[in-house]
């Protein structure tokens, strides 16, 4: 039972639909919909001491990236990676960067002198150096030119992405935001003046999220992608130590390890049915339907759309009826998302 296997766990990633975590003996266990990399059975093989020696394996559909026999002699001492819908960005350990996939614009090695950590939008990359500059490439709707904001972009910290736009937090505390308005890419003046002391940004599919150092948070964006939190929850979002996002949903996570989650109404009650299991949280990570929370005891907690990485409890999904039963709840998602484009 994959149930059984998650256990000690010690890192977790996603992708649109599916997870993966990393246990404590170097193993990684998938999960989800294995169009987006939920079945890892072709390279299990591969996966094992997971993070160790820096090798990249990669699975799940060819053209986004799922084959990267293209740059594999140069996947090696791999420090990070990030993912954009249709790319990878990975960094090595001398600051080097190698990319994949397609809608993959390439960037010259002159302009990414030692990079320190790599976001990605929908369709645009942003690369931080260790001097805390922001690089960005790829189609500037989608937050790949930064050229706006250049100026501000000093001592960068951190950066974070909605689908068509960048957060970044600056070292002096500060936000700053470029790409498009209807994703976040605007901050609101009202909001500006909440940021104060910021400690961590965090972006669903069209709106960001700042904790500040008194444990509160602030967002904005579309409020039914989390922009707005409701008033009956603002009593209970204080310790707040990080928080998380899926496509349409907050999570935050107080230092209590408690998590109160808000955005989207239709999906607000999905956590509902894990609740008493929510308990010592330490991590959480997301797919653009579903979440994985990680607990201090090394087990994992999962809810939202099974079909996107929600049940963990099952092993050996039936893949051979997975097709049939996810085309239509992916459908639906990207309908959802070209319909948010079209917002006004």
């Amino acid at each position: 039972m994959q149930e059984e296997r998650l256990q000690d766990v010690q890192q977790i990633a996603a992708s649109f639909g599916a997870f993966c975590g990393v246990t404590g003996d170097g193993a990684a266990v998938a999960w989800g919909d294995p169009d987006f990399g939920g079945d890892s059975h072709a390279v299990r093989h591969q996966l094992k001491d997971v993070k160790v020696d820096g090798t990249v394996v990669t699975w799940g559909e060819n053209y986004p990236g799922g084959d990267s026999r293209a740059v594999q002699s140069q996947l090696r001492d791999v420090r990070t990676i990030a993912a954009s819908s249709y790319a990878f960005a990975a960094i090595k350990t001398n600051g080097e960067v190698i990319t994949w996939g397609s809608k993959n614009p390439p960037v010259e090695a002159e302009e990414l002198p030692a990079v320190q950590h790599i976001v990605a939008s929908h369709e645009a990359f942003c690369a931080v150096t260790t001097g805390g500059r922001c690089v960005t490439w790829g189609d500037r709707k989608f937050g790949g030119d930064s050229h706006a904001v250049e100026e501000r972009l000093q001592g960068v910290q951190q950066v974070v992405a909605s689908f068509r736009a960048f957060a970044a937090l600056t070292g002096a505390g500060a936000v700053v935001c470029w790409g498009d308005d209807r994703f976040g890419g605007m901050l609101p003046k009202e909001v500006e003046a909440k940021l104060v002391k910021v400690q961590q940004l965090s972006a669903s599919h069209a709106a960001f999220c700042a904790v500040l150092a008194t444990g509160e948070v602030v967002a904005w964006g579309q409020p039914e992608f989390g922009g707005q939190v409701p008033e009956h929850l603002q009593n209970r979002l204080t310790d707040v130590n990080f928080v998380g996002s899926s496509k349409s949903l907050f999570c935050a996570v107080q230092h209590s390890g408690h998590v109160v989650v808000w955005g989207d109404p239709s999906r607000q009650g999905e956590v509902e049915e894990v609740e008493e299991e929510l308990h010592d949280v330490c991590s959480v990570c997301a797919s653009s339907h579903a979440f994985a929370a990680l607990r201090r005891d090394g087990r994992v907690i999962t809810w939202g759309d099974p079909g996107f990485g929600g049940d963990s409890s099952k092993v050996a999904l039936q893949l051979q009826d997975v097709g049939k039963r996810l085309k239509p709840r992916i459908k639906r998602s990207l309908s959802e998302t070209r319909m948010t484009e079209k917002a006004p």
